[in-house]
């Protein structure tokens, strides 16, 4: 937890500078998720997604978030929106959405 705290701390002093970047962001909001601010990350990783709509990862990130925050039906919303902007590996897409099919099967929603 202690690693996570550290990286927060990285990202909110890049931002500060203001470095913003939507890989970035996706990963600030992914360590709030783990150090349990659901409802800021979740604000960030919005945020990424009203800039960057068609940003798998993010779509991802924001499907576990909303899973941490028991809103299982926006989860696989968002796991299966990522998977229709970047199909599975078989049908020529990245194996990141391997990770939201993952997810989608975990909650018997596939």
């Amino acid at each position: 937890m202690r690693l996570i705290a550290v990286r927060l701390e990285i990202y909110e002093l890049l931002f500060s500078s203001g470095y913003v970047d939507h890989d970035q962001k996706n990963n600030y909001a992914h360590c709030l998720l783990h150090c349990g601010q659901l409802e800021k990350g979740l604000t960030e990783i919005d945020e990424v997604l009203r800039d960057y709509n068609a940003f798998a990862i993010a779509w991802i990130t924001r499907g576990e978030i909303m899973e941490a925050k028991n809103e299982i039906s926006e989860a696989i919303i968002s796991y299966k929106k990522a998977i229709s902007i970047e199909p599975l590996p078989a049908l020529g897409g990245k194996k990141t959405n391997e990770v939201a099919l993952a997810h989608l099967k975990r909650l018997d929603a596939v």
